[in-house]
């Protein structure tokens, strides 16, 4: 997570005849130290060129990691997005959205120590020890088990919804309001693999031996028959369990189609809280772990130096440019499909 500090910003704007406010929001931000506008109030002035309405700013919110912030907010309040970072808010929904940003904005405050020092320890040895399970280990196993949950059950709900979209439209056309798709242009690349099969003899000769520090932070995770979302969360578990018994059913028509992308959306809020509760939990476990391997029954968390062999690609290209380009090869294009993340429609 990105802990830059800034400014979470609403821009409201109001008719310059009638003096009425619109419905419509602007959930943006500024980072501190970036260039360019370095307040809220410069952004607004940016803002304001070109647009034919009144803009004023309804809130300020300073916090830390604000560009995570901003994406949780965008995603908690998905289905009412309009367009880029535009929102069509009632005055029920702006309060609640100031609100939850002040929340996240403390939460963040709050762990800020344990984010920082999660970013310090991933960069240290450990000392290869493991810590006994202390209550506050335990309670955050407890909140990041509860969120990987949620975002699993989301992940693969989201992929059903996107399926399902695709089966039942005769045309991509006829859902492109729902879904985009993408090609992606397949990356080019040196293949060592055919360079070593086809030149086994100079392929040692650039082979060199390189320490790399190796971490991977891993959370014991009960047996799915042995946890239950649905007693820990009973309010997640049933928007999800609902979501997922709607996909059961081909949607028939465009308004059909529409109500399935309103439930996605939703289940979009829920998995980014999730995400949150998830990189919170896993900073306080890393920060309980200091300097061990491990808490006991809890995580571990290997990091220590590795001797690998690799081929040292920067040395084979200076010294053999001609032959370095025979073995350049390309990656397939990739067609992918985005479901949007707002209601456009």
């Amino acid at each position: 997570m990105k802990l830059t500090p800034g400014e979470i910003y609403f821009v409201r704007e109001r008719d310059v005849k009638s003096g009425v406010v619109t419905p419509y929001v602007k959930i943006g931000i500024v980072r501190e130290g970036a260039k360019g506008p370095r307040t809220s109030e410069e952004r607004l002035l940016e803002h304001q060129t070109g647009n034919p309405r009144e803009l004023f700013l309804h809130e300020v919110i300073a916090t830390p990691a604000v560009e995570e912030i901003e994406t949780r907010l965008h995603r908690a309040f998905a289905e009412h997005g309009v367009s880029g970072e535009w929102f069509l808010f009632n005055d029920d929904l702006i309060a609640a959205a100031v609100s939850k940003t002040k929340n996240l904005a403390s939460e963040a405050q709050a762990n800020l120590f344990a984010l920082e020092q999660a970013e310090v320890l991933k960069k240290e040895l450990a000392n290869g020890s493991t810590a006994p399970a202390s209550d506050d280990a335990k309670h955050w196993h407890a909140v990041y088990i509860e969120a990987n949950e949620i975002i699993k059950i989301a992940s693969n709900l989201k992929k059903s919804f996107q399926s399902l979209v695709i089966e039942s439209a005769d045309d991509l056309e006829e859902v492109d309001h729902i879904l985009t798709q993408q090609v992606r242009t397949g990356a080019t690349f040196f293949n060592i693999d055919r360079f070593a099969e086809t030149h086994p003899d100079l392929y040692p000769k650039y082979e060199v031996t390189e320490t790399t520090f190796y971490q991977r932070f891993k959370v014991n995770t009960p047996k799915a028959k042995d946890y239950s979302l649905r007693d820990v969360n009973p309010e997640a578990w049933e928007l999800l369990d609902t979501f997922d018994h709607m996909l059961e059913i081909v949607p028939e028509s465009t308004e059909d189609q529409e109500v399935l992308h309103g439930h996605y959306l939703r289940v979009l809020g829920i998995e980014s809280e999730a995400l949150w509760k998830k990189q919170i939990s896993e900073a306080q476990l890393k920060t309980l772990c200091g300097p061990n391997a491990a808490i006991e029954s809890i995580c571990t968390w290997p990091r220590e130096n590795k001797e690998r062999l690799i081929f040292d690609l920067e040395a084979f290209e200076s010294e053999n440019a001609k032959l370095y380009t025979e073995f350049l090869d390309k990656r397939e294009d990739v067609e992918v499909t985005l479901v949007d993340a707002k209601k456009g429609y």
